[in-house]
């Protein structure tokens, strides 16, 4: 009985011991964005660069990852990180610059429909309308897919 109760707590110490898996961690003003993990693909720049490389994450380690079983990046070279493909914890200005866009065109065409006279659109719903297109548009155009390092915006290596 004893004998199983330490085989018991040995293989549970042992278990818990590996259970931190490391992950390339971004980081924006002390908040986590995103993570990376082994497996995951990552399309990133190096600094100074500017074509993107596209790779496979197949080891994390202190301060660089090791990519398609061979390549070795240093986490300090990554200059941008491509995260429209990637799940992330910030604010979606794209995706909320569609919605913004969407909503401009739906607003219009409800108005158009439900209108009493024939087919015309009040110059308040045209407001609203242009109001609504105009700010997804530019939320378009100040995206964030791109996670680019800086002063403000860090790229390290960390445990889940």
């Amino acid at each position: 009985m004893i004998r199983i109760l330490l085989s018991l707590i040995i293989l549970t110490i042992a278990l818990n011991g590996t259970a931190q898996q490391k992950a390339l961690v971004l980081i924006k003003k002390n908040s986590v964005i995103a993570r990376f993990t082994e497996g995951e693909k990552i399309r990133f720049q190096f600094k100074g660069d500017k074509e993107f490389a596209s790779a496979t994450i197949t080891g994390i380690h202190k301060d660089f990852i090791k990519v398609n079983n061979e390549d070795t990046i240093y986490v300090s070279e990554i200059g941008v990180i491509d995260m429209r493909h990637h799940s992330n914890n910030s604010f979606h200005t794209a995706s909320s610059g569609r919605k913004l866009i969407a909503a401009g065109v739906i607003l219009l065409f409800t108005d158009m429909l439900n209108s009493s006279d024939s087919n015309t659109i009040s110059s308040g719903v045209w407001i609203t309308s242009g109001i609504l297109a105009g700010g997804g548009t530019v939320m378009q155009f100040f995206n964030n897919n791109y996670f680019k390092v800086g002063r403000k915006k860090k790229v390290t290596i960390g445990s889940i």
